[in-house]
């Protein structure tokens, strides 16, 4: 009984669909990557450089030296208030239009950015010296 059920479901279209989909997805011989063993209390042996493990080293601080400019004025302009703060700067440009210098809307613009890149820089130094030492 068992037998011809199972020959009945794998004759089913949707089965065999899930059937291939699953060999796909099986471990494939060689994927792997291989690492030297491991010496227990052998801190020189594994310290060789012919080893090759990975870092095993983690961060909690957001940004490096080189994204942090870039990432906050991501994170900045993806906010309503720096968008109309600029929107009113790119206004106050045209002297037709604006009653304001420029200046006005830019110091506004500018002191937006720099507060939020200021507590932004605060906040990741703070971070990253609670980090835990590895």
């Amino acid at each position: 009984m068992k037998k011809k059920l199972k020959q009945k479901i794998a004759t089913i279209p949707v089965y065999s669909k899930v059937k291939e989909a699953r060999a796909k997805r099986k471990h494939k011989e060689g994927s792997r990557t291989a690492y030297p063993p491991v010496y227990l209390n052998e801190h020189e042996r594994n310290k060789l450089k012919s080893n090759n493990f990975p870092e095993n080293r983690f961060t909690t601080s957001k940004y490096t030296l080189l994204s942090f400019v870039p990432l906050v004025l991501w994170e900045q302009f993806s906010k309503a208030t720096t968008i109309y703060f600029t929107l009113i700067f790119i206004i106050s440009i045209i002297p037709q239009i604006s009653p304001i210098t420029p200046w006005t809307s830019l110091m506004g613009l500018l002191f937006i950015l720099v507060v939020a890149a200021v507590r932004e820089g605060y906040e990741d130094v703070v971070r990253a010296r609670h980090q835990p030492l590895h």
